[in-house]
């Protein structure tokens, strides 16, 4: 039976930066340790950049979060199913904007993945949009803050 290759394109990412992206997708997968975990998509302009954030008790401060950056109603943060979280995500979260902190991993020349996420209604600035003509990413820089009470650490 013939693969079907367009399945993996792929190539375009957002660069290093604070970006207002699209919830374009959600994975579940289980890492080595057996917990089990969700793989978060976010796209702007058909650029695209992950972040995997675990499924536990300990981490789930992450997805409420998420779900601040994206203005999901308390109401409904309040409900959370923990036992069908990529259906309650899809449902809550999907195709919602939200600012997204996009980090280049240590050792990496092209992996962006995104960090942190951020409500963008809170800063001043707007994320600069990504000219889509340009292959090339620019080269990394330490991203700077545009709120003055950023508590992200860099």
């Amino acid at each position: 039976m013939p693969t079907d290759l367009t399945q993996f394109r792929g190539g375009d990412w957002l660069p290093a930066g604070r970006h207002v992206a699209t919830v374009a997708e959600f994975r579940q997968f289980t890492a080595n340790t057996g917990n089990d975990g969700v793989e978060i998509v976010f796209e702007l302009n058909g650029a695209k950049s992950k972040g995997s954030w675990m499924l536990l008790p300990t981490a789930y401060w992450r997805l409420a979060k998420l779900c601040d950056a994206c203005h999901v109603p308390e109401a409904q943060m309040a409900k959370f199913n923990e036992r069908a979280p990529i259906a309650w995500l899809n449902r809550h979260v999907m195709g919602k904007h939200c600012g997204i902190i996009v980090t280049l991993q240590p050792g990496q020349d092209k992996y962006h993945e995104v960090s942190d996420v951020f409500d963008p209604s809170s800063c001043d600035q707007q994320a600069e949009p990504i000219d889509p003509s340009v292959d090339e990413p620019p080269p990394f820089e330490q991203p700077k803050p545009e709120c003055e009470d950023d508590d992200i650490p860099f």
